[in-house]
């Protein structure tokens, strides 16, 4: 018998029954107004232990014949549900994953414009058949079928860029490329007169001095050196390289250098004209 739970002790006393729980035999007391019932139990655990022992598949009040073998249409598993759930249709897959793997209509296609492995929807075959908007935009574009100047390999180029080309010369890669701007087939070839080596009066105290006359500025964009880089180089006005006189002599950062490889003319007449107005003959006299 429980302590605490004797029966008359208890100060709420109003009459009771002795009886034994209906899992463990434990003597109990219970209420008169529980004492119509069959069973009775000494504790809540007791309680759901006798549930789970006696109470369960045909021996509950909800028994609706059980569960059911089927076959997954998908992958062939047996498995097995409640006969309710057949009734209304369900059980068609043995789980989430074989439903999923059921409601893909997808299909292995390829990319019209680069030939690339695409999967697509069934029903956007004829919408989505580019792997990329990139590849879509330019299957829109017309093209003309022309010869590589270097290896004679056909290829694709726009009509726009077709039009544009007034030479009609065109590449495949950008290999090809490379051989066709080299040497004397470059617009800007000069004979190789890039190549010629620089004179022994072209020394590295000249340079400083140009450097120093400049202030450490190219003349073009005025940008100034800075302490701990490289230093900027010095260019020759008249592109010759034994004309070493200072008024032939200039100062140019890196990227304007590099710029005066074309209109060559151009840049003659402009460096003449900055080292005659900021220097004329006192840029000789000084040296």
């Amino acid at each position: 018998m429980r302590v605490g739970y004797d029966g008359s002790k208890n100060p709420n006393w109003k009459g009771g029954y002795p009886d034994k729980c209906t899992q463990c035999g434990t003597k109990i007391w219970i209420k008169p107004s529980r004492a119509h019932k069959t069973r009775h139990f000494c504790s809540k655990e007791c309680s759901f232990k006798w549930q789970s022992e006696n109470i369960r598949g045909e021996k509950t009040s909800g028994w609706k014949g059980g569960q059911i073998q089927k076959t997954c249409s998908l992958c062939g598993t047996a498995f097995y549900i409640q006969k309710s759930q057949a009734q209304r249709g369900e059980g068609k897959y043995c789980g989430r994953e074989c439903f999923s793997k059921s409601r893909v209509t997808s299909i292995e296609s390829k990319c019209k414009y680069c030939g690339k492995k695409i999967v697509v929807e069934k029903n956007q075959i004829g919408d989505k058949s580019f792997c990329s908007y990139e590849c879509k935009s330019k299957s829109q574009i017309k093209r003309l079928s022309v010869k590589c100047i270097i290896c004679g390999r056909a290829t694709e180029k726009p009509l726009a860029q077709y039009m544009r080309n007034a030479t009609k010369r065109f590449v495949c890669s950008k290999e090809c490329f490379s051989t066709l701007m080299s040497g004397s087939s470059n617009p800007s070839w000069r004979n190789g007169k890039s190549f010629e080596p620089y004179t022994a009066s072209f020394t590295e105290a000249l340079k400083e001095y140009i450097r120093n006359r400049d202030d450490g500025r190219c003349m073009v964009c005025y940008i100034k050196h800075e302490d701990g880089k490289k230093k900027f180089p010095v260019h020759h006005v008249d592109y010759d390289k034994s004309n070493c006189d200072v008024l032939n002599l200039i100062t140019l950062c890196p990227s304007c250098h590099g710029k005066t490889t074309k209109d060559r003319q151009i840049w003659i007449q402009f460096f003449k004209q900055v080292i005659e107005t900021l220097y004329g003959n006192s840029a000789r006299k000084a040296m």
